[in-house]
C-alpha cells in the first residue's frame, strides 16, 4: 500500500544549515489555518484517488511537534475519513527536543502515532548553538526518556556529522551518548551546505568553518561501525536500526512503492500504465490556500518518467540500501535486464568492486557505498 507525507511548515527557529521549506515566528491562529487546509487537501486527494490503502503516514517539517495541541490528531482524523488506514500502519511524527512536552506525547500516542524522530544532531552544547538548534543535549537526552516513558518503543534520533565546531572525538561521543539511551533507530547524516542558507554565507565569508573533509569521513566510519556493534544494522547510507526497527516510511522511497504527499511544498509519485507520475504542490501560501479555496488539488508542477529516466531512479533508490535490488524484480517492472539498459556501467562498477551481485541481487558493496555518488553518474542515462 502507499505512504503518506504531510508536510508541516513550521519551525521555532530556522537552523543555520537549513535550506527546507519552512518558517519560523508563525502564530498558532496561522498554524490551526494550515491544518484545516491540510484536511480539505487530504479529503480532495483521497475522493480523487478512490481513497486508497495507506501503510504508513509521516508527519515531516519544519517542526511538526510545533504544531498547538490537538492539531496532529485533527490532521490523523481527516487521514482516517479519506484514505484506508492499515491498522498496523506506521505513523511517524518528526520533533525537536526543545518543543517536546508530556501533553503532546500523550496526544500522539492516543491519536495512534507510534513512531517518533527527533532532530538531536549532536550531543554537544557548543555544536548545537553554532548550528542554530534550539535545544540543548540535555534536552535532547530527557526528551528520549520523556518519550520512552510515554509508551514509545519505536524511537529514531537524527545526528549529524560535519557541523561547524565538530570533531572526529566530539561526533563519537555524541553517537556514544545516543547507544546509552533507548533507541531503536539512528540516522547518521552529513552535512551539506547549501546555498542560499547563513551557514553557507558564514563559510563564503570566513565567519564559519567546517571541519576536515577528510576527518568527517574518518569520524563517520568510526561511528558507523560503533554503531554496528551495538547492534544497529546499517540498512540504508545513513541509517541504522535495530532489527525489525527499519523505517517503513523511507523504505517506501528507497523501494520506489507510491506515496502521496499533502501540504505545501509536498511531493507525491504513483507508478501508473508503465510510467512513474510525479507532482510537487505550490511553495507559497497562497497558492495553495487559493487553489484548495477553488476546490482543486494544490498542484504546481506535474511530470512522469518512463524507460530509462524511470529505471535508473528506480536503481538509484534502490541502491542507497544495502539490500539493493532483485534483477528480477527490475525485469519485470521494466521489460530489459539491468545489462541490457545499463550493461557498460553494471561491468565496469562490478569489476571495479563498488558493485556486488549474489543471488539475483545487485547491491553496491562498502567501497561502492563511499563513493556512491560516482556509481550512479556511471549508470546515468
Amino acid at each position: 500500500m502507499p505512504a503518506l507525507y504531510l508536510h508541516i511548515p513550521f519551525c521555532a527557529k530556522k537552523c543555520r544549515y537549513c535550506d527546507f521549506l519552512s518558517f519560523a515566528g508563525c502564530a498558532g491562529e496561522e498554524m490551526r489555518r494550515y491544518i484545516g487546509a491540510l484536511a480539505e487537501e487530504l479529503a480532495l486527494l483521497g475522493g480523487a484517488e478512490g481513497h486508497p490503502g495507506i501503510e504508513t503516514v509521516f508527519f515531516g517539517g519544519g517542526t511538526p511537534s510545533l504544531l498547538p495541541e490537538g492539531e496532529a490528531a485533527r490532521v490523523l482524523d481527516a487521514v482516517r475519513r479519506n484514505f484506508a488506514l492499515s491498522p498496523h500502519a506506521e505513523i511517524t511524527i518528526e520533533a525537536n527536543p526543545g518543543t517536546l512536552t508530556q501533553a503532546k506525547l500523550a496526544e500522539y500516542r492516543a491519536a495512534g502515532i507510534n513512531r517518533l524522530s527527533l532532530g538531536v544532531q549532536s550531543f554537544d552544547d557548543g555544536v548545537l548553538r553554532a548550528a542554530g538548534r534550539i535545544h540543548t543535549a540535555n534536552q535532547a537526552e530527557e526528551a528520549v526518556g520523556m518519550a520512552h516513558a510515554a509508551g514509545f518503543e519505536n524511537l529514531n534520533a537524527d545526528l549529524m556529522a560535519g557541523l561547524p565546531g565538530e570533531s572526529e572525538q566530539s561526533l563519537l561521543r555524541s553517537v556514544k551518548r545516543a547507544l546509552q539511551l533507548p533507541l531503536t533507530h539512528i540516522s547518521l547524516y552529513s552535512l551539506i551546505l547549501e546555498e542560499g542558507t547563513p551557514l553557507f554565507a558564514d563559510v563564503a565569508a570566513g565567519r564559519a568553518v567546517l571541519p576536515d573533509e577528510d576527518e568527517v569521513a574518518a569520524g563517520w566510519d568510526a561511528c558507523a561501525a560503533l554503531l554496528q556493534q551495538a547492534g544497529f544494522l546499517r540498512y540504508e547510507v545513513s541509517n541504522f536500526a535495530r532489527p525489525g526497527f527499519e523505517c517503513r516510511h523511507n523504505l517506501t522511497y528507497w523501494q520506489s512503492g507510491d506515496f502521496y504527499g499533502v501540504g505545501l511544498g509536498a511531493s507525491g509519485a504513483v507508478r501508473r500504465g508503465g510510467r512513474t507520475l510525479r507532482r510537487r504542490n505550490h511553495t507559497a501560501f497562497g497558492p495553495y490556500y487559493n487553489a484548495l479555496k477553488a476546490g482543486k488539488l494544490p498542484v504546481m508542477e506535474r511530470s512522469e518518467e518512463r524507460g530509462e529516466e524511470e529505471a535508473f531512479t528506480y536503481l538509484m533508490m534502490a541502491l542507497r540500501t544495502t539490500a539493493g535490488l532483485e534483477e528480477g524484480e527490475f525485469a519485470r517492472r521494466f521489460g530489459k535486464t539491468i545489462g541490457q539498459m545499463f550493461g557498460p556501467a553494471l561491468e565496469k562498477n562490478l569489476a571495479a568492486g563498488r558493485l556486488k551481485l549474489d543471488g539475483g541481487r545487485l547491491a553496491l558493496t562498502q567501497t561502492g557505498m563511499d563513493f556512491m555518488n560516482g556509481v550512479l553518474c556511471d549508470f546515468l542515462p
